[in-house]
């Protein structure tokens, strides 16, 4: 007799020995489906074109019977296919890591072994890194406060720092608290480095790696409340 799969639709030939093993229950070889032969028979007008069950078992099922859906594709077309799209995921991850680099370049180039690379890659691309900028490896080597010679309500302050970093850096930021007897804040200022460089008259805004330099500030008094000073780098 002949049956149809259910869910492929696929017709099948079969023996009455085949029917009689399970009792009719038989398996689908294209879709794997396990149904009963008996409830699903084929029209007859296909029987010259049925293939055998056996051969279906086999994963050999007639082409002209099996439904489009089901046909497994070429060999050849999904190959190409496959190897096209892991060119263009490559190609897409490739331009991610470069956008990532170059909007994140300054912080990258902090890390010696991709500093020579961001340098080369900016010569060709006619970018400029600016330099890195490490504050906390400045260190100030001496200080010193005192009243302005000239002025009145006016102080002197000298400062000299060194920079411990293996790089030339910026000049830093430097900020002045003045507190109370108890620690409280009295008065607070902050100077870029173009303010107090101005006075030394120097053109420089970089300083070298382990090198040393020392400028003089001038501010109001904060008057006697003011007991102690601190100095910070940012």
């Amino acid at each position: 007799m002949q049956t149809t799969c259910p869910h492929c639709k696929t017709v099948f030939r079969l023996t009455d020995t085949q029917l009689g093993m399970a009792d009719g229950m038989v398996r689908c070889g294209v879709c794997q489906l396990t149904f009963d032969a008996l409830a699903r028979p084929a029209a007859t007008e296909h029987q010259t074109e049925i293939p055998d069950f056996e051969h279906h078992l086999l994963d050999e099922p007639a082409r002209a019977v099996i439904p489009d859906a089901f046909r497994t594709p070429a060999r050849g077309a999904g190959l190409w296919s496959g190897l096209v799209w892991s060119v263009l995921i490559l190609i897409l991850a490739l331009a991610l890591a470069g956008e990532y680099a170059w909007f994140h370049r300054n912080q990258l180039q902090q890390q010696a072994e991709l500093k020579p690379w961001l340098k080369k890659a900016c010569g060709y691309l006619h970018c400029e890194l600016e330099p890195v900028r490490e504050p906390d490896k400045i260190e100030m080597l001496s200080r010193n406060v005192y009243s302005h010679p000239t002025l009145k309500n006016a102080l002197m302050i000298k400062v000299s720092m060194i920079n411990h970093a293996d790089h030339e850096q910026p000049y830093p930021d430097v900020r002045i608290d003045f507190s109370d007897v108890r620690g409280g804040l009295v008065a607070a200022r902050r100077f870029s480095p173009s303010e107090y460089l101005a006075l030394t008259n120097s053109n420089t805004r970089l300083l070298a790696a382990g090198g040393e330099a020392s400028f003089t500030l001038e501010i109001q008094d904060p008057g006697k409340t003011a007991m102690t000073y601190e100095f910070s780098f940012l």
